[in-house]
C-alpha cells in the first residue's frame, strides 16, 4: 500500500476548510474532510491520475479535485512510495499565488 503524507501547509489548509464549513455544519466539515483524506488515499495508490499544473505553478505539481467536492483542489507531488500533499484549496483561489509562484 502506497502512503500519502501532508505538508504543513496542507494540514493547515484542511483545519482552515474545516473550520469554515463548519459554521454552517459541523456534520458537512466533517464529510468535506473524509472525502479529503478518501482523495489522498486514491491518490497515493494512483499518482498518475491528476493532472500535471506546470503552467499555474512552474513546478511539477499535480492536482486533483477532492470528487465529489470539486470545487477543493488537492496539489501534490510524487514522492517514492507515495505522494505528498502539498495545499488543499478552493478552486477560485489565487492558485500560483497560494502556491508561491
Amino acid at each position: 500500500m502506497k502512503r500519502y503524507t501532508l505538508s504543513r501547509k496542507a494540514r493547515r489548509d484542511v483545519f482552515d476548510l474545516w473550520l469554515y464549513i463548519a459554521k454552517d455544519s459541523v456534520e458537512t466539515a466533517d464529510r468535506v474532510e473524509t472525502v479529503i483524506f478518501e482523495n489522498c488515499e486514491l491518490l497515493a495508490e494512483n499518482p498518475r491520475i491528476g493532472k500535471l499544473t506546470m503552467r499555474a505553478t512552474k513546478r511539477p505539481l499535480l492536482s486533483w479535485p477532492a470528487l465529489p467536492y470539486k470545487n477543493y483542489l488537492i496539489f501534490y507531488e510524487l514522492r517514492p512510495g507515495g505522494i505528498i500533499v502539498v495545499r488543499v484549496v478552493r478552486g477560485e483561489r489565487n492558485i500560483p499565488k497560494l502556491l508561491g509562484f
